[in-house]
């Protein structure tokens, strides 16, 4: 740390003390600089008012606000860089450790020849116990490796419900209603065969409900595998994530037998593109038992809704290898890419130990920004 502060404090006309005393949280004074740097790296990509979502997102010098923080680092009175967290508690072997994920990593174009990225990861892994990146590409890969520990990448699991939007991608002079005449079969014979395998379950009920019940991280508590790593789930998480300025329409599951809560299945219906209707699993929250019947249930009440409203696809990110037969069986397939993967550093033994042994990570979309 100390060699990789003072190269780039010299690269940048400073001390190595001045540089780390220009990199702090940000407080609401350096909003519009935040904004601003944002405009001019990834403004493309920015179609959602960015000043609401920084303000949802970070606490930026403010008391039970936001879920982390976002880091800057000022020189001559500009923000050039910044590095963003979310705070979650890991849960293994009944050891909880604080941890960040690391987001919104942006460096101005001007500054990019002092090897700040490399820094401000380095300095994030200096100040927290644990930190967690989602997600690569091939030279961000090569930039985390030289960090972290990469981790048992997560699964991307697609189960397409209508077949007609696939087709015409494979096919892009077939008319419409063609594709749709030539998918309508396997449609049918798709939503036959999951139905035929997966009989509705005597005495479970299955409600959509207008939000997360608040015995829901009860239920979490008592569902974890021991020997995996959990992100401790609590109801103030669920409902600032839920009501993310980016998060679109998405429904809860739960399914109950007499009035006990046994599961909870949250869902985002995502944004149409090329004519696909896809919806995304953002979480899964199952007790101790009986796991399977409840897990059936939450799917086939998923299932039958998405048919009923032209759904074409569902996807699913996450690693748990307790979920691997029952994704397959109701027709679930790996479709996983480089958004997959996981890395982590640490110095934590309970969590080392994880890794070591490839454990399961139980981080879901709902703990993404992919909205």
């Amino acid at each position: 740390m100390e060699e990789a502060t003072s190269g780039v404090s010299s690269a940048m006309g400073l001390s190595a003390q001045a540089l780390i005393e220009s990199f702090s949280p940000a407080s609401e004074a350096d909003l519009d600089a935040i904004i601003d740097l944002r405009q001019r790296v990834i403004g493309s990509w920015i179609d959602w008012d960015d000043e609401t979502y920084l303000r949802w997102r970070y606490r930026l010098g403010r008391r039970q606000q936001g879920q982390g923080e976002c880091w800057v680092l000022r020189q001559q009175g500009r923000v050039v860089a910044l590095i963003g967290t979310e705070e979650l508690l890991l849960r293994t072997r009944d050891v909880d450790v604080r941890a960040v994920r690391i987001m919104d990593l942006l460096v101005d174009v001007t500054h990019r020849q002092f090897g700040l990225t490399i820094w401000l990861l380095m300095r994030m892994a200096h100040v927290h116990d644990a930190v967690l990146t989602l997600g690569s590409n091939a030279n961000s890969r090569k930039l985390v490796g030289k960090l972290f520990k990469r981790l048992p990448d997560r699964i991307r699991w697609v189960a397409n419900l209508r077949l007609a939007e696939p087709l015409r991608r494979r096919q892009p002079a077939m008319p419409k209603p063609l594709s749709h005449l030539i998918a309508l079969p396997t449609d049918m014979a798709l939503r036959a065969w999951r139905n035929a395998r997966h009989a509705p379950s005597a005495g479970l009920a299955v409600t959509r409900e207008a939000s997360v019940p608040p015995e829901a991280h009860l239920l979490h508590r008592g569902g974890q595998a021991p020997s995996g790593v959990d992100v401790v789930r609590t109801e103030a998480h669920w409902r600032w994530r839920l009501q993310s300025p980016r998060m679109r329409d998405h429904d809860t599951w739960c399914v109950r037998a007499g009035g006990a809560l046994l599961g909870l299945l949250i869902v985002r219906h995502d944004r149409p593109q090329h004519g696909a209707t896809s919806w995304s699993v953002l979480d899964l929250v199952l007790g101790p038992d009986p796991q399977e019947r409840a897990l059936h249930a939450l799917l086939r009440g998923l299932f039958d809704h998405a048919w009923r409203n032209r759904v074409t696809h569902i996807h699913w990110i996450v690693h748990r290898r307790d979920l691997t037969q029952a994704l397959r069986g109701w027709g679930f397939v790996d479709r996983s890419d480089d958004f997959c993967t996981m890395s982590l550093h640490s110095q934590h033994a309970a969590l080392l130990a994880a890794a070591e042994e490839g454990a399961d990570w139980d981080i879901g979309e709902i703990h993404m920004d992919s909205d």
